[in-house]
């Protein structure tokens, strides 16, 4: 295992490995790559297997996200992902004091792959589909900012469990959602915000997966109203939330020993 920059060999692997288009390995090579920590297992001097990490905190501890395992297709079968993985976290809980690791399986067959491995408790959310009105109330956006945005959840969510990252990498998810033609706004001065972009299924539907909501949900009208304004064409929105222990499985934690709160809140910018 070593950490690595070279980012031609890396971009190669990606390549291989996921359905990602040249822009969005541009988006990530080019502002996302810098904000985490890559590593890499090699064979006779090629690289077989990688996968990044990204720092997040959680009710003041300090964790990872782990991102973009792959394994070169020609190399499978071997257990190399695996193997680096085992590394990457000891590196990270003796060298950098990580307690934790959060990731997100790309398929749900992954879940049972990575709960072998220790990724054992379940972090939850619920999507519901929901139209948006006909004629939206009054109310102003503006775009988000990475500090505003890093602010905004924190107001909202650091008393439910919530899944911090540093500001620039806010800034980094706002960049994907501009990449995903969606919109990152903050509404009537911060009474609420919303990370929002069309289904690439089908453009009449909005996906929201993360927004400023209080605990009564009384600020899912501005959201709606807002969604209607910023997308006047579409006719719903398939709205995320955090679940308490049920819903959709959505994340993965192993816990040394810290375990999040089942319904912790998480962008999901960084799939």
């Amino acid at each position: 295992m070593r950490s690595t920059d070279n980012i031609p060999v890396l971009r190669r692997l990606w390549k291989q490995c996921f359905e990602a288009d040249s822009s969005f390995l541009d988006l990530f090579f080019g502002q996302g790559f810098r904000l985490c920590r890559t590593y890499t297992l090699e064979r006779e001097g090629k690289t077989v297997s990688a996968l990044s990490v990204f720092p997040i905190s959680y009710k003041g501890h300090t964790g990872g996200y782990v991102y973009g395992v792959c394994t070169d297709p020609a190399q499978r079968g071997h257990g190399y992902a695996i193997k680096l993985l085992q590394e990457v976290e000891r590196h990270c809980m003796e060298n950098e004091g990580m307690e934790f690791f959060l990731l997100r399986p790309a398929d749900p067959t992954l879940f049972g792959y990575y709960q072998k491995q220790g990724y054992s408790y379940n972090i939850y959310r619920h999507r519901e589909t929901l139209p948006l009105p006909m004629i939206p109330a009054e109310i102003e956006t503006s775009p988000l900012s990475a500090v505003r945005y890093h602010s905004l959840r924190r107001r909202f969510y650091s008393g439910t469990g919530l899944v911090e990252w540093p500001e620039e990498t806010c800034g980094y998810i706002l960049s994907y959602i501009g990449y995903c033609r969606g919109h990152a706004v903050e509404i009537n001065g911060g009474e609420s915000y919303l990370l929002s972009y069309p289904s690439p299924e089908n453009n009449g539907v909005i996906i929201c997966e993360e927004a400023g909501l209080d605990i009564e949900m009384t600020s899912l009208p501005v959201i709606l109203s807002a969604l209607r304004i910023l997308y006047p064409d579409s006719v719903s929105v398939l709205l995320s939330t955090p679940a308490q222990d049920c819903g959709e499985k959505y994340l993965l934690c192993k816990p040394f020993p810290l375990l999040p709160d089942s319904s912790a809140v998480f962008s999901f910018a960084m799939e």
